[in-house]
């Protein structure tokens, strides 16, 4: 069984990361203080070099001090995210798009996190009809081309459920990587064969997040199985029945086989996976040795049927004038 993640450089932005990163939504603040550095401890002697954060996540108070209890490796890749946030006052989440929040968030994050520079910045979770309020004169997109001429981010990300929104990243020019989410699953490949395959042609680097489809292809078809993390629909349940039988008849488990789905895609250059649980974070080195073929990812492709896409995947086209 393979022991180490391999490293991997994000597209043009030549940033030198790691297969496999570990995502931090939820879970630390779920678990101790010593969960989260024995987490992350796991992470990084299994050779992930990529930490996913964002303000929305409302955990990189937990995170920023495990970091610093676990000696955080000098090559580490730490990316946020903005315009999506948690008020942990009123116990919500909301969504702006105000420029200058942007910016206090990112100073935040650095504080937070105790970075001097963030690897990555993303834009989180925007819609197709807040593009204009990102990229008018003085908006967050300007905003954080400031903070990245002042060395304060390298890179700039796009992160939504959005597919237009992320095209049109794409297309614009500034930013250096985009992350899709659950769109590289066994059950919705829409992400292959659209995003991914413009960013590519780019030079974009390439994050994605959730192969186990938020959580269907972790949990199987249990009772109150979630995919996309609302209740899972008949078509969900079945499809995961159907790929857990397959799976079975190939000596592997079907949380194996949805990673590996995910990783064995060369146009992605890491793939997001969130844990607290030390030993779940040691096994995904099983999913970078699988007995399975290109054939047999395949054949899984075809089991699970048509894509099971709730993220508007198939939604028009339309140019957005800069």
């Amino acid at each position: 069984m393979a022991t180490h993640v391999p490293p991997a450089i994000l597209g043009r932005t030549g940033l030198r990361s790691s297969r496999l990163g570990l995502g931090t939504a939820g879970w630390p603040a779920r678990v101790s203080p010593e969960g989260t550095v024995a987490a992350l401890r796991a992470a990084f002697d299994l050779g992930i070099r990529h930490m996913d954060c964002a303000a929305k996540y409302n955990t990189e108070t937990q995170v920023g001090r495990a970091l610093r209890d676990v000696g955080a490796p000098a090559d580490l890749v730490v990316a946020t995210k903005v315009c999506s946030y948690y008020d942990e006052d009123l116990n919500t989440e909301f969504v702006s798009y105000n420029p200058a929040a942007a910016e206090r968030s990112v100073e935040r994050s650095l504080r937070l996190l105790g970075r001097e520079r963030l690897e990555i910045v993303y834009i989180h979770d925007p819609a197709w009809e807040n593009l204009p309020l990102i990229y008018q004169r003085g908006g967050v997109l300007d905003v954080l081309c400031a903070l990245k001429d002042q060395g304060l981010v390298a890179h700039l990300g796009m992160a939504s459920w959005d597919h237009r929104a992320v095209l049109w990243a794409i297309e614009h020019g500034a930013f250096g990587v985009v992350q899709g989410f659950h769109v590289n699953t066994l059950l919705n490949r829409s992400g292959r064969r659209g995003m991914y395959a413009e960013a590519e042609a780019r030079g974009i680097g390439i994050c994605d997040s959730g192969p186990y489809a938020g959580y269907i292809l972790a949990t199987g078809a249990v009772p109150g199985a979630r995919y996309n993390y609302a209740p899972a629909s008949p078509e969900a349940l079945n499809a995961a029945r159907r790929l857990e039988s397959a799976c079975a008849a190939r000596g592997v488990g079907l949380a194996d086989a949805a990673l590996g789905f995910a990783l064995q895609d060369p146009r992605v250059d890491v793939v997001v996976v969130a844990s607290g649980d030390p030993d779940h974070v040691r096994s995904w080195a099983r999913a970078m040795d699988l007995p399975l073929t290109p054939a047999d990812y395949e054949e899984l492709e075809r089991i699970a049927g048509p894509d099971l896409d709730v993220f508007s995947a198939m939604l028009p086209r339309v140019q957005l004038h800069l």
